[in-house]
């Protein structure tokens, strides 16, 4: 594919002072494996600690997937949602695709895996996976969430009301764009990562 053609995926990235984990980030962003175009939209919540330099750095090697924003002010202090507010309104993609700024995929076909699944199975509108938790030297501490047998394929809104916290981690989400509806009084809630799923 060429670098004309729109992405098919844009994978939206929030980041604030994660400059110990940003730049494994953003190589586990770059180096996926698909067979389609994808781009990468950052937005920087007004980092103070190093972090908006690794993506200037990252911005200007990758100009043609890499595009950041840059808050001068921290904006989720002022209530604002810079997901939706700003990285969702920049998005050209047919699929949103989520990753934190201090997450990261530890497989290179994690998103040509979950676009072929939507791309096969029109009737789903997202898909996430389990994730991984590590402490700072890698190690595996922990797998988040520990599924019940039965909603290991297949996950619908009684599964999610059964569970006590979000069944997919939020860096693990990629769900089509024109299935997404904004409900605002839903994004006053103070975790991200239910709401979009409950917008679907």
């Amino acid at each position: 594919s060429t670098n004309t053609q729109l992405p098919l995926v844009s994978i939206c990235c929030l980041t604030y002072n994660h400059v110990k984990y940003i730049e494994k980030c953003l190589d586990s962003l770059i180096n996926q494996k698909t067979n389609f175009n994808y781009e990468i939209l950052i937005n920087d919540d007004g980092s103070h600690d190093g972090t908006v330099k690794i993506l200037k750095k990252y911005e200007l090697k990758y100009s043609r997937k890499i595009t950041c924003v840059y808050q001068k002010i921290n904006q989720s202090k002022r209530g604002e949602n810079n997901l939706i507010d700003v990285l969702y309104n920049l998005t050209k993609g047919k699929y949103i695709a989520h990753c934190d700024g201090d997450d990261f995929w530890i497989s290179k076909y994690k998103l040509q895996q979950q676009i072929d699944f939507l791309e096969q199975n029109k009737e789903y509108s997202l898909v996430g996976s389990r994730a991984r938790l590590v402490d700072f030297n890698n190690k595996k501490i922990g797998e988040y969430p520990i599924l019940k047998e039965k909603d290991k394929l297949r996950i619908n809104i009684d599964s999610f009301l059964e569970y006590p916290y979000n069944i997919f981690p939020h860096s693990s989400l990629v769900f089509k764009k024109s299935d997404f509806f904004i409900d605002f009084d839903i994004y006053k809630y103070p975790m991200g990562d239910l709401p979009t799923i409950f917008s679907m």
